[in-house]
């Protein structure tokens, strides 16, 4: 895909100006790119593969993988799109993790920083909190924000509007119904969707433990343990959507063997 020539159209009839056009971009680029989960297994890659997903170039006129890190989402999308659609100078602060810093027109100064969070918390529909004014203490950024969110047509979901739609009687029934929620998004990628997961369970005060697994073929699974009733699921693939199942530990200990696991004692201190 040529983001170039997709933004330009998107934007053509907008008349914004150089914040509200960063603000779109910002939202855009959280709806389309999504966290290479790879790089949080970068001690079981080979350093060609995590050299790879470190120093990947983005061709923005000609996008066919949307999977980025800090570095390669700070200095190759954002950056390069808010240069070609505004004016406004652009500062990448690199290092053991990357972010841009903007000024606006006043003179305050912002940090966008999508990937802590923001590239999934868009896609699920509920408002993004790294986009935030570095001198917050001068005024309510927050209601700016939203101001320009809906005039760019962005409406948010509450935590309480998932919440209120899931069955909180057993930890099965919420399983139900977040696979439910999964299934009715738009988002089908294991970076957001895990996010969205524990998103949700952690709204709900669950008490509960997981970790994830990588295979050979960079598919991920995610194991989530009930505390309570030590019953055990599994997050992954199942054909093109990603679903939660319940299975043994047994199950999920042989699994675990064949997977690059971020927890190795995760099953032997659940046993």
């Amino acid at each position: 895909m040529n983001l170039l020539d997709l933004f330009e159209d998107e934007l053509k009839n907008r008349h914004l100006d150089d914040f509200e056009t960063i603000r779109y971009l910002y939202l855009r680029t959280c709806e389309l790119f999504y966290f290479d989960m790879r790089y949080h297994f970068s001690n079981y890659i080979s350093k060609r593969m995590l050299s790879k997903i470190i120093k990947k170039e983005i061709d923005l006129t000609n996008v066919d993988d949307y999977r980025v890190i800090c570095h390669t989402y700070s200095k190759y999308v954002l950056k390069r799109l808010i240069n070609e659609f505004t004016n406004t100078d652009v500062i990448v602060h690199s290092g053991g993790h990357s972010f841009l810093t903007i000024n606006d027109k006043n003179g305050c100064s912002w940090d966008l920083d999508a990937t802590l969070g923001d590239l999934s918390r868009v896609k699920i529909g509920i408002k993004p909190n790294r986009f935030t004014c570095i001198e917050s203490w001068s005024y309510n950024y927050y209601d700016y924000l939203a101001e320009i969110d809906e005039t760019l047509g962005y409406k948010y979901k509450e935590k309480k509007d998932y919440i209120q739609s899931l069955d909180l009687s057993s930890f099965n029934d919420l399983i139900n119904g977040i696979n439910n929620l999964i299934k009715d998004s738009k988002i089908n990628n294991f970076a957001d969707v895990l996010f969205f997961v524990k998103w949700l369970l952690n709204g709900c005060f669950c008490i509960y433990s997981d970790c994830t697994g990588m295979d050979n073929d960079y598919n991920f699974y995610n194991f989530i343990l009930d505390e309570a009733n030590k019953d055990l699921f599994c997050l992954s693939k199942d054909v093109d959507k990603y679903d939660i199942s319940k299975i043994s530990y047994d199950e999920g200990l042989q699994l675990s063997k064949k997977l690059y696991m971020n927890n190795k004692t995760f099953f032997y201190n659940n046993k």
